[in-house]
């Protein structure tokens, strides 16, 4: 998974939030929910680049965050 995402249970967090709207509580709680994923994606991904340094970089340069998409696969 780490091949096409660098964060693939972010991702799974995003299909399941926004997977399950069906009423304006369920929106409302995906919307909050992915701007904290969001956030938080940040703030690992500073934590990662202070403990892997340039070898992390590289990999971020080469893999996307949290959706995977064509021409940015290792």
């Amino acid at each position: 998974m780490h091949r096409y995402v660098r964060h693939p249970i972010y991702l799974g967090a995003y299909l399941f939030l926004w997977g399950g709207v069906v009423d304006e509580f369920a929106l409302q709680t995906a919307i909050w929910a992915s701007a904290y994923l969001y956030i938080g994606t940040w703030f690992e991904d500073q934590k990662l680049i202070k403990q892997y340094g340039q070898a992390y970089i590289d990999y971020r340069q080469k893999v996307p965050s949290v959706f995977p998409y064509r021409g940015r696969v290792i």
